[in-house]
């Protein structure tokens, strides 16, 4: 959690912003300015709570309508807290100094310093419960460990979160795990790829121990893959939950291991054929990456539309006279370091594959969208990674023209002349 957020300056330096609009009168949020309702809460020693949401939220505008207008509630709030409403899509700034990561979010001061914070829905009976502990100065942890057997799913994440932040990491893990598996459940109220993966891996990069834990899920994960190549739902929970325990390389390792006809009719979406491409490729493991997809053109086109749409992002800015040139220049330096990246791995994964005309192919498309000597020496040197029989004559054509144009490729030509012929 941000530094900031648990400190009256870093309050202040936003505080001056008012408020988001007009609130409905039965509804706690005060008209005063954010540096108003703080100072005032601290002064009359009631708690000072911001509600972080955005309009096109559904969870946030139905706490708009449905918890934030309850009439008991409302009433308790009057009297015991100051409360203001964030619109994340008008203050962004004041989002970032909080530090808030998902919505709705609530985020409470008590004598002036960050008490809690909860993120994700909440209902009227619990927010109220989660407030009037903080108001006598009990932490949410304390309540939630005793009741934890009764406590809703909602309830359990914001446990298993909290539980993980007050360092109990295995204590949070076992909750993350039973969640895990209650949520795949086909009637489960949410989705455990998007709920889950961000905190579990926020865990594990904090307390790689907690790791173990979760390897029955994965493993539980890959079998499903192994029965039925085609189960989408089970590639998505093997591919984000091994990207959140950090094992990308005992992934390529599982993948590889599938025969060919198992991933021919598995049909995986296109997020993951490029996520396993990427993998494979980081490990130049150029031959396997050949499998990933049917026709390798199709990653050419995502590499070039990527760019395309960097250099489209570029003219609209000059258009608009709203972006600086120097911001002008990152954007266009980070776009062409990629293409070439992307475009000379996808070079040697076609070497690989020994379809010499898309490498060809891939070659010209690289030079003719960035006809520089970066460009050959990088197709240069990841073409070299790749064992062939022959090396391409065009090698040794890219490193003279990079030559001619200033760059230092001696050490480069070293090892293209000591390649066997």
């Amino acid at each position: 959690m941000s530094t900031l957020s648990r400190t009256l300056s870093a309050l202040i330096l936003v505080s001056v912003l008012p408020l988001v609009g007009p609130v409905a009168a039965q509804t706690p949020f005060t008209e005063l300015s954010y540096e108003q309702a703080f100072e005032q809460s601290y002064r009359d020693g009631r708690l000072f709570v911001i509600f972080v949401d955005a309009p096109w939220h559904r969870q946030c505008r139905s706490m708009v309508e449905q918890v934030w207008t309850d009439p008991e509630l409302v009433a308790w709030l009057g009297e015991n807290a100051l409360v203001v409403d964030l619109d994340t899509t008008k203050q962004p700034d004041m989002v970032s100094l909080l530090d808030v990561l998902s919505l709705p979010a609530v985020v409470t001061f008590r004598d002036g310093k960050e008490f809690e914070r909860r993120e994700g829905p909440i209902g009227a009976v619990e927010l109220g419960r989660w407030l009037k502990d903080i108001r006598a100065g009990r932490h949410d942890l304390e309540t939630l460990r005793k009741g934890a057997e009764d406590l809703g799913l909602v309830e359990r994440l914001t446990l298993a979160s909290k539980l993980a932040k007050e360092g109990a990491a295995r204590q949070a893990a076992e909750q993350y795990t039973q969640l895990w598996a209650e949520l795949g459940a086909e009637d489960a109220p949410m989705r455990r790829v998007p709920t889950l993966t961000q905190p579990i891996e926020q865990l594990v990069a904090a307390s790689p121990n907690t790791r173990m834990a979760f390897l029955p899920a994965l493993e539980g994960a890959w079998s499903r893959i192994k029965a039925e190549p085609s189960d989408r739902v089970a590639w998505g929970d093997w591919s984000y939950l091994g990207q959140a325990l950090a094992m990308e390389e005992t992934m390529v390792g599982s993948w590889l291991s599938l025969p060919q006809e198992a991933w021919t009719r598995s049909d995986p979406p296109p997020w993951l054929r490029h996520m396993l491409y990427d993998m494979l490729v980081a490990e130049q493991k150029f031959g396997a990456a050949v499998r990933v997809y049917p026709d390798l053109s199709q990653r050419e086109d995502l590499d070039l539309k990527a760019f395309a749409g960097q250099m489209e992002l570029i003219k609209r800015g000059k258009e608009k006279d709203n972006l600086p040139p120097a911001r002008q220049f990152a954007i266009q330096d980070d776009a062409a370091k990629a293409l070439r990246k992307s475009m000379a791995e996808l070079y040697a994964v076609a070497l690989a594959s020994g379809d010499g005309p898309l490498a060809d192919q891939v070659a010209q498309k690289l030079l003719a969208e960035l006809d520089d000597a970066r460009s050959r020496v990088a197709l240069v040197r990841t073409g070299l990674l790749v064992k062939t029989e022959t090396l391409p004559p065009q090698f040794a054509t890219w490193l003279g023209e990079a030559e001619a144009q200033g760059s230092d490729v001696a050490a480069l030509r070293q090892r293209l002349e000591s390649q066997p012929r």
